[in-house]
């Protein structure tokens, strides 16, 4: 197994559960100029519309705490939002949160969330719990109305928005620290037509309903095909998983003059 092939503990150690109300999310800490933030995707936190707002961090099944945080948010559309807790809230471990420099387009990064707030894996404790790990491949970033978009293949599912994307630099030893890509955002969806089945007679397919896979054998054995025409749609994962990079959160740090806590 390669060092690309794992997310270590300076990525797990920082990662929560979050929730906001209703919504449940996935946040992560970094340290910037020696001080400690919670970032998340802004639509997790959306319900609180004020500068400060309370926010609950997990960190097991049944442990939580429920804390004061200052909030900040980026403009539309980068769906981000730093989080400046009372006191730090993870360990400090190494995690540069440099963007995408380093990485290349089709290169191995990963995701840490909570996919539907559940929990993966618990310490031999019970205590805490780290969450689920997925991995994907960089496709492509878009530059859009001066706003770049990364996108990943990938398996995303609700839960792991504000989860952090993290990767090798392969310009550096294959000691060096994970660093942090972006933030998740959700994932590209798709509208589908709901089909129904009609009845066909054999001389009646065609060539291109064979290869569109549109002919069925029915249960009482004829056959049938699939046909639009319902005006039913259903919302479908199309894999395409989308972030914003890191490098807005730490602009909008550093703008902003808010001081998190020391960080220990």
């Amino acid at each position: 197994m390669t060092a690309q092939e794992f997310v270590p503990s300076n990525v797990l150690k920082r990662v929560k559960r979050i929730s906001v109300g209703q919504s449940s999310g996935t946040a992560f800490t970094i340290d910037v100029d020696g001080r400690q933030y919670i970032v998340t995707a802004k639509h997790v936190i959306a319900s609180l519309t004020g500068a400060k707002g309370k926010i609950t961090l997990y960190e097991g099944k049944d442990i939580h705490e429920e804390i004061e945080v200052d909030i900040l948010r980026c403009d539309d559309p980068i769906d981000i939002a730093v989080l400046v807790p009372p006191k730090q809230v993870t360990v400090n471990f190494p995690l540069p949160a440099d963007g995408v420099k380093g990485a290349y387009v089709s290169q191995p990064m990963f995701f840490v969330g909570f996919p539907y707030g559940d929990f993966s894996l618990s310490s031999n404790d019970g205590q805490s719990a780290i969450g689920f790990v997925r991995k994907a491949s960089f496709s492509a970033q878009e530059r859009r109305e001066k706003v770049t978009i990364l996108y990943l293949d990938g398996t995303n599912n609700p839960g792991f928005s504000g989860g952090p994307v993290v990767f090798k630099d392969a310009n550096l030893s294959p000691q060096a620290d994970m660093k942090v890509a972006g933030v998740i955002s959700g994932f590209r969806n798709d509208l589908t037509e709901v089909m129904k089945w009609e009845k066909i007679e054999p001389k009646a397919i065609t060539q291109d309903d064979l290869n569109r896979q549109l002919i069925r054998q029915l249960p009482d054995g004829s056959l049938g095909k699939l046909v639009g025409g319902t005006g039913t749609y259903v919302s479908g994962n199309t894999g395409i998983v989308v972030a914003y990079p890191i490098d807005y959160a730490v602009e909008l740090i550093k703008k902003s003059g808010i001081k998190g806590p020391e960080s220990k």
